[in-house]
Parts: C-alpha cells; sequence; structure tokens
C-alpha cells in the first residue's frame, strides 16, 4: 500500500548560474587642435554605462561603454582629453533562456594611459563583468495527510527558508543644479556619480527603494584646480509580494550622466537602472520521518534543498598611505581614493587601495603620484562568500615637506547564502505485516530520542512515559515504558 504525502509548493526565483568574464578595451586619442601638448597625463576618471543585457544561445551578451576623462598638464595649464571605449562581454551560459533574469555588475580592474607623442595617448582598461541569472523555480515539501491510520505515525520537521520573490529593474532619473564658489572664469574636467542605496521599506506589495548620487567634480576656478562633492537623492518604487520580513538588495548601473558649467553653476543629469533582488522569510513543516506499527515501511525521500539565510559580515579597518615626492610640496591640489580589487584567500579577504594625488612644488610646477596599499581582513573561510564589496570612507589628506599622508577607513561587507539541504518524505509504502508474536510493551533504559524509541519499538511517542526511580535519576538515561502497538 502506498501513502501519498500532501504536497505543497511556492512559487519563487533561483539564482541558476552567476558567470563572470574580464576584457580588455582599448582607444587611442589625438589632441584636438584647439589644445596645447601634453607634458605629463596627471589621472584619469571613468563613467561606466551600460547599454543592453541580452541572451543568446548558451551565451550573455552585455554591452557598456567606457567614458574615460584623460586629465593632463600642459605649458598652459590643465586640460582634458574624452575618451569613448566600447565593452562587449560575450559570456559562456549553460542551461539559460530568455525567461531568465539577469543582473549585471560591471567594474574598472585597472586601466593604462600611455602618452604616445605629445599630441597623442592611447588607453587601456581591464573590466570585470557579472551576471547573476535568476529563473523561475519551485520550492517544494511534503506535509502529512490530514488523516492517517491510527498506526501509521508521520514525523514533521521545520525549517525557516529564505526564497528570492523578486527580481526586477526600474530606471531613475534625477537632476540637480549646485552653486560653485562664484568665481568668473570656471571650466569643468571632470564629473561623476558613485550611486550607492540607504534604505528599503516595505508598504504592503510596496517596495519603496532610497539612495543617493554622490557626484566627484573637478574644475578650474579663476585656473585653480578645485575638487567639488556634491549629492543628489533618488528614490523608486517596486512591486513585491512579500510583507515586513523581507530583505532587499540593490545596485545601480549608470546609462548616461551630463554634466556642465552653466552661469556659476554645475549642473548634473543622471540616468541609471536600480537592479534589485528582494527575499522573504518563510517556515515551512514537511514530513521528514515515517514509520507503521504494523508492518515494514519504506519510505521515498526527496532532497529538500532551499537557503537557510543570507549570511553577511561587516569589517572596518584604517589606513594609511605615504606618497615621498622628491621634490618640496607647496600645495595639494587633488587626492583621491579607491578600491582596485578584493582577493579572497582562506586566511582572510585582501583589499587593495590606490591613492591619486596632484600637487604643485616648490618649483610651481604640477605633479601626479600614485601609491597603493594593502589591508588584511581576517576572515575565516573566505572564499565561501560569494559577494565582497568594500568603500573607503573618510579619507583626508596630510602634507609634510616632501611627503603626503593619505589617511581614511576601509569597510568591508561579505556576503553568502547558507545552503542546506534536507530530507523530506514524499511517500510511504507499507510493505509484509509484521509476524511472530512481541510484547506487549518494553522497559528501556536510554537516552535516545522518544520518535526513534518509538520507531524501534513499534510504539506511539504520546504513550511512552517516564519510569521515575532512584537509579533511573542517578543516570545519565531515563527508563522508559514503551507499549506496543498491534
Amino acid at each position: 500500500m502506498e501513502i501519498s504525502l500532501n504536497r505543497k509548493s511556492m512559487s519563487c526565483l533561483k539564482k541558476a548560474y552567476e558567470p563572470a568574464v574580464y576584457c580588455e578595451s582599448m582607444a587611442e586619442c589625438v589632441v584636438p587642435d584647439v589644445q596645447d601638448d601634453i607634458r605629463q597625463v596627471l589621472t584619469t576618471t571613468f563613467i561606466t554605462k551600460i547599454r543592453s543585457k541580452d541572451i543568446d544561445i548558451d551565451e550573455i551578451n552585455i554591452k557598456a561603454e567606457l567614458n574615460a576623462v584623460v586629465m593632463y598638464y600642459s605649458e598652459n595649464g590643465i586640460d582634458k582629453l574624452e575618451i569613448p571605449l566600447p565593452v562587449n562581454a560575450k559570456i559562456p551560459a549553460k542551461d539559460i533562456d530568455s525567461s531568465c533574469i539577469i543582473s549585471a555588475d560591471i567594474k574598472i580592474v585597472s586601466w593604462d594611459v600611455r602618452v604616445i607623442n605629445p599630441r597623442k595617448v592611447s588607453l587601456k582598461a581591464e573590466v570585470n563583468v557579472k551576471a547573476s541569472c535568476y529563473r523561475e523555480s519551485e520550492l517544494v515539501w511534503y506535509e502529512s495527510p490530514d488523516e492517517l491510520s491510527e498506526k501509521v505515525f508521520v514525523k514533521s520537521d521545520s525549517a525557516v527558508v529564505s526564497i528570492v520573490d523578486t527580481v526586477a529593474e526600474k530606471t531613475i532619473t534625477a537632476d540637480d543644479e549646485f552653486d560653485l564658489d562664484g568665481a568668473s572664469d570656471l571650466k569643468l574636467l571632470s564629473a561623476f556619480a558613485a550611486y550607492r542605496t540607504e534604505s528599503s521599506e516595505t508598504v504592503g506589495d510596496k517596495l519603496i527603494m532610497r539612495g543617493r548620487a554622490d557626484i566627484d567634480a573637478v574644475y578650474l576656478s579663476d585656473g585653480r584646480l578645485v575638487n567639488g562633492v556634491f549629492s543628489i537623492p533618488f528614490s523608486q518604487l517596486f512591486d513585491v509580494s512579500g510583507d515586513d520580513s523581507g530583505e532587499c538588495e540593490a545596485a545601480v548601473l549608470s546609462t548616461g550622466e551630463y554634466y556642465d558649467i552653466v552661469d556659476g553653476k554645475l549642473s548634473a543629469e543622471l540616468h541609471a537602472v536600480i537592479q534589485m533582488v528582494y527575499r522573504k522569510k518563510i517556515e515551512i513543516s514537511f514530513a521528514s520521518d515515517a514509520y507503521s506499527c504494523c508492518c515494514d515501511t519504506t519510505l521515498q525521500y526527496e532532497p529538500l534543498e532551499f537557503c537557510a539565510e543570507s549570511d553577511a559580515v561587516s569589517l572596518k579597518e584604517g589606513i594609511q598611505l605615504t606618497f615621498d615626492s622628491t621634490k618640496s610640496i607647496t600645495e595639494l591640489l587633488l587626492y583621491r581614493a579607491y578600491i582596485a580589487k578584493n582577493e579572497a584567500l582562506e586566511s582572510g579577504v585582501t583589499t587593495t587601495v590606490v591613492a591619486e594625488l596632484i600637487y604643485r612644488d616648490a618649483e610651481n610646477e604640477v605633479n601626479c603620484g600614485k601609491i597603493r596599499g594593502n589591508i588584511e581582513f581576517p576572515l575565516e573561510n573566505s572564499t565561501y562568500y560569494k559577494s565582497l564589496c568594500s568603500e573607503i570612507a573618510g579619507i583626508r589628506a596630510v602634507t609634510s615637506g616632501n611627503s603626503i599622508d593619505i589617511r581614511g577607513e576601509v569597510r568591508l561587507t561579505a556576503k553568502r547564502d547558507d545552503i542546506r539541504t534536507l530530507n523530506c518524505v514524499p511517500e510511504i509504502v507499507e510493505g509484509e505485516a509484521f509476524s511472530g508474536d512481541s510484547p506487549a510493551a518494553y522497559i528501556v533504559f536510554s537516552d535516545e530520542d522518544i520518535w526513534n524509541i518509538a520507531k524501534k519499538y513499534r510504539s506511539d511517542c504520546d504513550k511512552i512515559s517516564v519510569i521515575d526511580s532512584e537509579d533511573s535519576m542517578e543516570k545519565p538515561y531515563k527508563k522508559l515504558f514503551v507499549p506496543v502497538i498491534k
């Protein structure tokens, strides 16, 4: 006889694939006739714009564009070159189709600017492109039927399951104007936005995501180099089928940024796409074991694989980088620091920080410098963490003689999914009946789980009782009365 248990299910999304590739993009640029020759390249900034995400046969195509601004020093001061670099990443991906939902992540790993001659430069950038692929799935488990023979018992266990409820993306647009220092001669050299999400709030079936775009702008004010930081808030609304227990992850990719200086103000128009992954937790009760008191039973098991939770660890460390110049430094014109890469090792995570400087020396010459250093974050089993995200905050510079100290704090967030697999019972097969005489009850000395004792002796957990005695009270086990159900 076969006894089928009640099948329960819930629709969800499952991360099917998360491939990544490194690709290079190269370009050359000639200095326009109206600009002076290049004496020295000072710094390079990028705006990364995503253009498209397409699924082909066993392949994901992600197209993007790097808008690079190369700032250089000439005979008459500081000027810039704007260089577009196309990125076309072809990522091998098996067993995916157009029904999959893709979230993309694009990071510039390194770049190299070379002056071929005073009128021409070449630029090469290495880019890491990662795609997270989600597909429609179903979480399936089995529960005991409402009615069972009084001689058949099913054990129920519970588990808290974290499922991906929604993966979605929406565009955001933000614009604003910012007053500069009131100088009459203003020239924009470079500007780019760093997006960050700050909070999320679930109201009914709506998720409100809030964040901020921090704009780093470098401009000339009456010939003086100025670095200004400005901020634009943004928000977006998503449809979800969750509740207050849900958790949200989001990433923002630029699709277009436009800046200009008009009438003493910096105008910024930002276009981006915000990619959101919403998880919620549910508690399920599933059949994990069963037996019959009157016959042999064979259990069919089905694996129940689920994400128990998303584990996140946050660490922070201070950093100090020192740049030494061959000449006396009279003025620090510009400095910035960024995270170059994170590397997960068995002993922890190594984060590489790079700082760039532009300064004026005692001979009134403009110079640049670059320094890098590593921070070690102790993190057990760091290679198990699938997502490593770092940011640098509180950056400040201290100049002394021929040296510049860059100080700040690096914050690392490491995330991973705790994936577990449990055996679930979908069906009970009753075999031949037990034959032969057996005692009506047993006296058992044991500290074993009551369920296992009942299954072993063909009893009922609710009918097993503890026999108190001086002997049993002094022992680590209990004396039990176990009736046999026939």
